[in-house]
């Protein structure tokens, strides 16, 4: 018994520390979703540059997301995606991974 509540505690802690934003989560999420359009450095290609974006407020980044809408509240451009089912950690990986890389 002993065991097995000490297995389910580090599972949980695990699981708690997989979730938890970093900036390697956020690489992996850039990279496999991003950085096709973006490049690998957020430098811009067929999207823009997302050196600005890397500084939005979290509300800001969020809605471009999931609602596809820019810092001043217009559309994004047509092809870019809606990402509605990221999580609010998904996201901050992923600024937190911008921040990095548009220093």
């Amino acid at each position: 018994m002993k065991n097995c509540l000490l297995a389910l505690t580090t599972l949980s802690l695990l699981s708690l520390a997989s979730a938890a934003p970093s900036a390697a989560a956020g690489q992996k999420l850039y990279d496999g979703t991003c950085a096709g359009c973006h490049g690998p450095k957020a430098q811009g290609g067929i999207g823009p540059s997302l050196k600005d974006a890397s500084k939005w407020k979290a509300d800001l980044f969020k809605r471009a997301l999931k609602q596809g809408k820019d810092d001043k509240g217009v559309a994004l451009k047509a092809m870019m995606p809606k990402f509605p089912k990221l999580t609010d950690a998904d996201m901050k990986s992923l600024q937190l991974h911008l921040k990095a890389v548009t220093k």
